[in-house]
């Protein structure tokens, strides 16, 4: 095996017995390794994998591993099956070390173990660049009992001087994150029901991903975004949620945006349409990705207190600056002609596109209509192109 790059894939109790005696056999006078990558299968979830030999992993991973480490345990295969929320574990928590060497982590943690961040005021992560944190669980909040730090503190302070990447998903018991950084380029976050607050300042921050179901629809929730550099916003947000919800500062440098925009007909809600929003408010966006959702309630001036706005109208404002859209769209959900009504009032709003894709989807079957040169609502025909899925 080479010594810059191992690769463990435990699939039974023995195997994993086994990769725990070479771990234990390394400790005692292996050299540094450049990648580590500790994979159990689905059929692992079968063995339990307890606290204490996580932590082992970890330790020996922070001091040998100088380039990329890698962890991915399942969730126990009788915690699979529970009804949500998943069953803690008792024991220790896994807990990160105070120091480590590589510049990048990938960790993906059974949700039903707490996990602690390091808790010395000398922890350092002063290489880490890249951070990707799946299914962690802070049981006590945001930190478990043994008081170690948030992960907003762990990610903005001189722990990691150096981190550029961040991505997060599935967490669970984090009401709160909080960022400061000035090296953070890229932010993704997905799926953190118990989150409550978002607070990003990070001026160097290029791409901002938001997945849909980042918060709990009934909840009071609110995310803050500063940044000077915004190039990139990727977000899916359901037409339910308030929009005065999000706020993201200085918008005039975004040129991409990918977003989830939900009409009826010609209509679309003003206070919950965050796509429309940021269409509105980003004047150098030239390239747009859109899912384009129906949205069911019925137009009207109002619905449950949202105003109603009409694409049609005149004097409405254009989306001046974009000139390539990709849009995908699923033709079943749409009813009564709405569809092309839809894609209709969208392209007016947009007078100076030059590059057209409609992905029509049904429960079958895709059609792909490319459409070049495109100037107000004429464009030339596309052939359509059929795909099976």
């Amino acid at each position: 095996m080479r010594s810059n790059w191992r690769y463990w894939t435990p699939k039974s109790d023995p195997a994993l017995i086994q990769a725990s005696s070479w771990i234990g056999s390394a400790q005692r006078g292996d050299a540094d390794i450049g990648s580590l990558n500790i994979s159990m299968s689905s059929r692992s979830s079968l063995v339990y994998t307890s606290q204490e030999k996580v932590n082992g992993w970890l330790r020996y991973a922070m001091q040998r591993v100088v380039k990329s480490f890698r962890l991915d345990l399942p969730n126990p295969r009788h915690i699979m099956f529970r009804p949500w929320p998943p069953l803690r574990v008792d024991g220790p928590a896994v807990v990160l070390p105070d120091r480590g060497r590589m510049t990048s982590i990938e960790m993906f943690l059974p949700s039903c173990y707490s996990f602690q961040l390091p808790v010395a005021a000398s922890a350092k992560y002063e290489a880490l660049t890249d951070l990707t944190l799946c299914s962690a669980s802070f049981f006590d909040g945001e930190s478990s009992a043994g008081g170690g730090r948030t992960l907003g503190d762990f990610v903005s302070s001189s722990c990691c001087p150096r981190l550029r990447k961040l991505e997060i998903s599935s967490i669970k018991g984090l009401a709160q994150l909080a960022i400061r950084s000035e090296t953070l380029e890229r932010f993704e976050l997905e799926s953190a029901n118990d989150l409550r607050v978002l607070d990003v300042t990070a001026p160097n921050l290029r791409v901002l991903e938001l997945h849909d179901d980042c918060f709990d629809d009934e909840s009071n929730n609110k995310i803050r975004i500063v940044s000077f550099r915004l190039q990139e916003i990727r977000i899916r947000h359901e037409s339910r949620r308030r929009r005065s919800d999000l706020v993201i500062h200085n918008l005039t440098s975004v040129c991409r945006l990918d977003l989830e925009l939900n009409m009826h007909g010609q209509y679309y809600v003003r206070s919950t349409g965050v796509g429309f929003w940021l269409l509105e408010k980003c004047p150098s966006v030239e390239h747009v990705r859109v899912w384009l959702d129906h949205l069911r309630s019925p137009p009207s001036s109002v619905i449950e207190g949202d105003t109603i706005a009409d694409f049609t109208l005149e004097g409405v404002a254009p989306f001046a600056s974009v000139r390539s859209m990709d849009m995908t769209v699923r033709a079943h959900q749409f009813q009564d002609y709405q569809l092309v009504t839809s894609i209709f009032a969208l392209l007016l709003r947009c007078p100076r596109l030059r590059l057209l894709r409609i992905n029509i989807k049904d429960d079958t079957t895709s059609w792909l209509f490319p459409m070049e040169n495109t100037t107000n609502t004429q464009s030339t025909r596309g052939r359509g192109r059929r795909h099976r899925e």
